[in-house]
């Protein structure tokens, strides 16, 4: 048996001059890299392991003079180290720094062995070596010396994941060597001492042992095909597309799927912002990443679905997973600011308007609506996702006070400047106290004659004389105006117990709003909302040809060579309370007119900036206008003016905001800004 008859030789020399006792705590150290230099736990089909045995002798004053200890591997993942018949290392598959060798008359002559020995599918290599003197001195050793390096390949073949190696005292049954009982009929295998030291010539601990034996250490490693790139992909433009998020890996800067060198796929549903992903690189070099949503499941990129690139640098793989998260974002391919997907869904139902717009007012906006497979214009999704019962025409938008004694009965018809209000309109009745005071609130065509705008309400209160003002929401089903509420001029004087019929109650469908503007940039917004808010031509009119550029907070078009480029339904933003600026070449006075905005709409604040309309029809103090979110304010200004939190209180030149102007606000955490009721 072949490692029985190496590593006898090996340590012949030491056992016939006889070991002493141990002298000094050693250990074994296994280092395994892929370059000899650097070390890793998980390695590429065909690459090179190097393993390197190393002494720990920290704590010990002997130098070795002989070492046996075997390395145990899997021979399905790794193909070990090449050795001849007498355990010769073959192309330098296992090397040594260390002195296992003995010169006699000038010819020095290597005195380690190494058996490789394959049982199934589990490999051993058997190391030993002897440091012989035939002149009583040793070389001098540093502290750890490293022992022996051996080479393993990576099978080609090999199964993907963790394996293990196990560094183990060799154990031998061999009695003519020691180790065994010749007698032990089951032939029992003795650890072989591992470590055997050298000491003064001729004395009596010449070689002491250094290190007897040792427990089995597992060292655990991995097989992988290529380098682990990862990180976060995120989508949170409209988040609506869905159906399997593509992941690649690419050795250009050209990532749109042509060329993909590996990848991963994710599931995407609605609703879902972000997903981790995991790609791997094949081998060292420069890598690209990229990823998109495949939303029909074709597996072919297409113009309208979302798609985005890590842009951050070049990503360098280097014998090695990338240890920097490679986080990026996906977007929206879009025409004019809107979505080319939700261009291309929204034309198989005619002109519902934009992706926010709700066309059939049932509380699920267009988008909405994509993302939860209804149908825009038909009042049938509930139960979906996102559900805003501020855009249902189904829901009265405001609430009748309770706890009141005294009632007055009111019937007639709602007009819309000369035309009856439309069924389905909410005609609501108020106190004092605006929104908040609801005295009555009705459905147009709930009961009565159709089509007609009739209205027939019971007023409540606490006093008689007080003056009851009425609002109009309009319902707007089936068209892509938002529901406007509108004010009318009309008034009623509470009379507890009494009956005022047939009485008209006017609401001004549309207003016009004038703005200063001056040459250069100026801060508006709007409180009233045009017909048409799809070209810029549409709202400006005129005007637009002194107007060189006009930006949001999130969107932009400008002027370029007598053209406009970029967003040009930048103005479909008007609804969602937003500030616009505009840059003008010249001093101008605009009009525009549309239909009033409701003033008590939600606007939603980030932590942080947001520039905002100002609804109201007439000023107000900051604090006033402001008083929804007042706790949370940092800064608010105009384009001249402003206010700033000192020691709790907003000081400041800005002391009013109007209707016209635009502001700027700052707050600490996201927030929703209502502006108060008319009263």
């Amino acid at each position: 048996m072949k490692p029985v008859k190496i590593i006898a030789l090996a340590l012949a020399v030491c056992m016939a001059l006889g070991l002493g006792s141990a002298m000094a705590a050693y250990s074994l150290d296994l280092a395994v890299t892929s370059d000899g230099v650097t070390p890793k736990s998980a390695f590429l089909l065909g690459e090179t392991v190097y393993m390197t045995i190393s002494a720990s002798n920290d704590a010990g004053a002997e130098e070795i003079a002989g070492a046996a200890f075997s390395l145990q591997y899997p021979a399905d993942v790794l193909t070990g180290p090449a050795v001849d018949a007498d355990g010769v290392a073959v192309d330098s598959s296992i090397v040594t720094s260390f002195s296992f060798s003995i010169t006699k008359d000038s010819v020095t002559t290597d005195t380690h062995r190494q058996n490789t020995v394959v049982s199934g599918t589990v490999g051993t290599v058997y190391f030993a070596g002897a440091g012989i003197s035939s002149t009583g001195t040793y070389p001098a050793q540093g502290a750890d010396p490293e022992l022996f390096t051996a080479k393993f390949t990576v099978r080609n073949d090999a199964v993907l994941g963790p394996f293990q190696v196990t560094l183990k005292p060799t154990e031998l049954y061999n009695p003519d060597a020691g180790y065994g009982d010749a007698s032990d009929a089951s032939q029992t295998p003795e650890a072989v001492t591992v470590l055997v030291g050298a000491n003064t010539p001729g004395s009596a601990e010449e070689f002491p042992v250094l290190l007897d034996t040792f427990a089995a250490q597992d060292y655990d490693l991995k097989t992988q095909s290529g380098w682990v790139i990862s990180g976060t992909v995120t989508y949170t433009d409209t988040g609506y597309q869905t159906g399997t998020l593509n992941v690649a890996v690419f050795d250009t800067s050209d990532t749109t799927f042509s060329t993909p060198l590996g990848g991963s796929s994710y599931p995407w549903v609605a609703g879902q912002s972000q997903q981790a992903y995991t790609v791997e690189a094949p081998s060292n070099g420069t890598y690209y990443i990229g990823a998109y949503v495949d939303s029909d499941g074709d597996d072919v990129i297409d113009a309208a679905e979302a798609i985005g690139t890590y842009t951050d640098e070049v990503i360098t793989i280097a014998d090695g997973d990338d240890p920097t998260d490679r986080d990026f974002s996906i977007v929206d391919p879009k025409t004019g600011g809107v979505p080319d997907f939700y261009t291309a869904w929204a034309a198989g139902y005619g002109d519902i308007g934009g992706p926010n717009a709700d066309y059939d007012k049932d509380g699920y906006s267009n988008l909405v609506e994509y993302g939860n497979g209804t149908d825009p214009t038909s009042q049938d999704a509930a139960g979906g996702t996102d559900y805003d019962a501020d855009t249902d025409s189904r829901v009265a938008p405001w609430t009748v006070i309770s706890g009141t004694s005294l009632t007055m009965d009111v019937d007639g018809t709602a007009m819309v400047d000369d035309v009856v209000a439309t069924d389905g309109d909410w005609f609501g009745a108020f106190g004092p106290g605006g929104d908040a005071d609801c005295r009555a609130v009705f459905q147009i065509g709930d009961g009565l004659t159709a089509n007609v705008g009739a209205f027939d309400v019971t007023l409540v209160g606490d006093a008689n004389d007080e003056i009851i003002t009425y609002k109009l929401r309009q319902s707007n089903v089936n068209d892509s105006k938002s529901m406007a509420t509108l004010d009318s001029e009309d008034t009623t004087t509470f009379a507890s117990g009494t009956t005022e019929s047939d009485v008209t109650i006017v609401f001004e469908a549309t207003r016009t709003q004038q703005f200063t503007i001056i040459t250069g940039w100026n801060w508006i917004s709007f409180n009233v909302l045009p017909d048409d808010v799809t070209t810029l031509n549409a709202v400006l009119g005129s005007n637009l040809d002194s107007f060189s550029q006009i930006k949001t907070q999130t969107s932009s078009a400008i002027k370029f060579n007598g053209n406009w480029l970029g967003n040009q339904a930048i103005f479909d933003e008007i609804n969602d309370g937003m500030m616009f600026l505009i840059e003008s070449t010249a001093d101008l006075t605009m009009e525009v007119t549309g239909a009033p905005i409701d003033t008590n709409q939600n606007i939603t604040l980030l932590d942080g900036w947001t520039w905002i309309s100002y609804l109201p029809d007439t000023c107000m103090t900051v604090e006033t206008a402001l008083a929804s979110v007042v706790d949370n304010i940092l800064q608010v200004k105009s384009q001249t003016q402003s206010k700033i939190l000192f020691n709790g209180n907003l000081i400041g030149s800005l002391s009013q905001m109007c209707p016209s102007l635009g502001y700027i606000i700052e707050m600490d955490g996201a927030d929703t800004l209502t502006y108060p009721a008319a009263k």
